[in-house]
């Protein structure tokens, strides 16, 4: 559990470097620290100064405010005021890999005073998504029948994710929405997704809601929509 504003600051750090394939050497260099202290800085044990932050970020090509909290905690984004009972925190989704017959995941997490939005793709461990393949920043629009995401690739290809998914009601333990995207290898997807407020473990519950039924596959044909419902 990430509880002090350095183990996050850590946390995002280690992040950024492992999406863009760094190792802790190559930042230990070029910050001109050890390889041990950009350990400590990665787990929060130490606090960085913002003179070694920046050369760091810059040395990644990360925008040093992203990794940041907003701090005008008295300026609330409009949308907050009028959807309050929607909002959340953190998100997890689920899709079905036909080709490969494998379950993959991602978390969203939200900045409720600003809208916007991280998404970890492909996490080895739900736990611990930030150990992920793939990240994205973007924004996150509210509306009392649908919730939209909209986020780009901070790496290379710099693919964009659309999702939309019905707005969780308080009841609600998970919804079924549309994600799509442009792949890594550059074809245009769309899969139905499964998104919760809690990590699904069930994987029976997942692959049947996820995997495409002979009604969806008749819809199709018949309107040649992809109608996820």
């Amino acid at each position: 559990m990430i509880n002090t504003f350095y183990q996050a600051l850590g946390t995002k750090l280690r992040t950024y470097r492992k999406i863009r394939k760094m190792t802790i050497g190559e930042i230990a260099r070029e910050i001109n620290k050890s390889i041990a202290t950009v350990s400590k800085y990665e787990k929060g044990e130490i606090a960085i100064d913002i003179e070694t932050l920046f050369t760091w970020c810059n040395f990644m090509g990360v925008n040093i405010s992203s990794l940041f909290p907003d701090s005008q905690t008295n300026s609330v984004h409009e949308q907050i005021k009028r959807y309050q009972k929607h909002l959340f925190e953190r998100l997890y989704f689920y899709n079905y890999k036909g080709k490969t017959r494998t379950l993959c995941n991602g978390v969203i997490e939200c900045d409720n005073h600003t809208c916007k939005v991280r998404l970890y793709l492909f996490a080895k461990d739900i736990e611990n998504y930030f150990d992920c393949e793939y990240l994205y920043e973007g924004s996150v629009t509210y509306s009392d029948a649908y919730t939209n995401f909209v986020v780009n690739n901070v790496h290379p290809p710099f693919d964009m994710i659309a999702l939309s998914v019905p707005t969780m009601t308080g009841k609600s333990e998970y919804t079924i929405g549309l994600l799509s995207s442009t792949t890594t290898r550059y074809e245009n997807i769309a899969l139905k997704t499964l998104v919760s407020k809690k990590p699904v473990k069930d994987t029976q519950l997942l692959e049947k809601k996820l995997k495409l039924t002979s009604e969806d596959l008749k819809n199709i044909r018949s309107s040649n929509f992809f109608i996820v419902s």
